[in-house]
């Protein structure tokens, strides 16, 4: 060991700069920051880039993961690490991730429920309102018995006039009720 050359530890020509004893060829002890990935370290980059996931304690940031001295984004989205609502899109971000509800659905991604197309709809004369589960502006009037009309994303039903197709016999009148 030669302090006065600057050496803090040595033993020997075997040394490597990624031995487990941090002791490197240049006989300087290693440290977190040096730009040199040492064992028990994910990654150093002398903390030069705030954007590349490695913090200054050589340890990965959340949604990154260390591989080889550098850190790496994680895909939450692929590998099912998100939280994403089962109704709802997954987006991998740098760092992390986005949810977003899907159409039909409302929240905050992590949380979706299905929207009441209903809601505010009235169908005419007595009809009935079904809305699509799922689907964005979706739904479904059926009109009352003598009426017609309705279907998808139609609220009007209109009196059927029985008396149009019917004849009476023996000049008996048809009256429409």
């Amino acid at each position: 060991l030669n302090t006065t050359a600057g050496e803090v530890c040595d033993d020997g020509a075997s040394n490597s700069d990624t031995n487990a004893d941090a002791c490197r060829t240049t006989c300087v002890a290693s440290s977190c920051g040096d730009g040199v990935p040492d064992s028990g370290e994910a990654c150093d980059d002398q903390n030069q880039n705030d954007d590349d996931g490695c913090l200054a304690t050589c340890a990965c940031a959340a949604g990154y993961a260390g591989d080889s001295g550098t850190c790496a984004d994680v895909d939450e989205c692929t590998g099912g690490t998100h939280d994403c609502d089962a109704n709802a899109t997954c987006s991998n971000m740098i760092g992390g991730f986005d949810c977003a509800c899907n159409a039909g659905y409302s929240g905050d991604g992590t949380a979706c429920t299905d929207i009441n197309e209903c809601a505010g709809v009235t169908c005419e004369n007595g009809g009935t309102c079904t809305h699509g589960v799922g689907v964005a502006n979706d739904y479904h009037c059926k009109c009352a018995a003598g009426f017609e009309g309705g279907g998808p994303n139609s609220t009007t039903c209109t009196d059927i006039n029985e008396c149009a197709a019917i004849t009476c016999e023996n000049g008996g009148t048809c009256t429409h009720r």
